[in-house]
């Protein structure tokens, strides 16, 4: 009896170990969720810090832009002050300025979790370091950065960050940095340039040679419409750790599939077809 308890334990807590890190989320850029801002302050070097703390996200120089569902962000000028030798020497920064922009979920936590977007232009000075992230941050030790998985923003190219099996009890935070020196905006603000990020880009309808398959509208909250040369024999959803989700059996060259009850994310859809298969994307908003 007491090694069949001992058993039945160890069995549970392997389940409750499975099912805290089975599970993924994806997350998307959107310029409507609640971003915040934090910066981080160093000495001209880079590497002696000196203090952190909340700052706005409009102080920091992030533009957001809900109707066109984009952020821009710029090398930070809200430091500046000419007559303060602590930020400025006269003429330029006296400080390395981190702003980080990003949006703060420890419902996150205890999933692996993906972060997508992309980059519609980057033209920020070469001086600056700029990327996004996934970090997550343990509040019972002293806010410590437990993983941080970041991913370059290129022009015209989506970028894609995983940190897998983030541990419970800790704060997930993705978003974006910008480094450098703090910025002299009389002089400065027209040549140090921006990026502008957005969410991930896909066709809003995507052909397969072989096939003359497409897919639309993509993303898609509620209804989409899958069309194909030949009859669909079948369509099946996938999430990016590769679980099945939805698969529906068209038996037509036109398929309006109903995934108003999937979870907002990236999808891999494959449709088998006159013995072939293709796979494409899908963002389900």
């Amino acid at each position: 009896m007491k090694r069949k308890l001992q058993l039945l334990v160890t069995l549970s807590l392997c389940l409750f170990a499975w099912s805290q890190n089975s599970f993924s989320q994806t997350v998307n850029v959107d310029a409507s969720a609640a971003w915040v801002g934090y910066a981080n302050v160093f000495d001209l070097s880079g590497t002696v810090y000196q203090f952190g703390q909340a700052w706005g996200v409009a102080d920091l120089k992030t533009v957001i832009d809900v109707p066109s569902n984009t952020l821009t962000l710029y090398p930070n000028y809200n430091t500046y002050n000419a007559t303060d030798t602590y930020w400025a020497n006269g003429a330029i920064g006296n400080k390395i300025f981190e702003g980080d922009t990003y949006v703060e979920n420890a419902a996150l936590a205890g999933n692996t979790v993906t972060f997508n977007g992309y980059c519609s232009s980057n033209t920020i000075s070469s001086a600056y370091q700029n990327f996004a992230f996934i970090k997550a941050l343990d509040p019972a030790n002293g806010y410590a950065t437990v993983v941080s998985v970041t991913a370059p923003l290129v022009t015209g190219q989506n970028f894609t960050i995983t940190a897998p099996s983030i541990p419970t009890g800790l704060i997930v935070q993705y978003g974006f940095t910008v480094k450098g020196l703090n910025a002299n905006p009389a002089t400065q603000s027209t040549s140090l340039g921006n990026i502008v990020v957005g969410p991930a880009h896909l066709n809003t309808a995507s052909f397969d040679s072989a096939t003359a398959f497409k897919m639309y509208p993509n993303p898609a909250s509620d209804k989409l419409t899958i069309e194909s040369s030949n009859s669909i024999d079948s369509l099946s959803f996938y999430s990016l750790v590769g679980q099945e989700v939805l698969t529906v059996f068209p038996s037509s060259a036109v398929s309006v599939v109903d995934v108003s009850s999937l979870e907002s994310g990236m999808y891999i859809v494959k449709t088998q077809s006159n013995g072939s298969v293709t796979s494409e994307k899908f963002i389900k908003k």
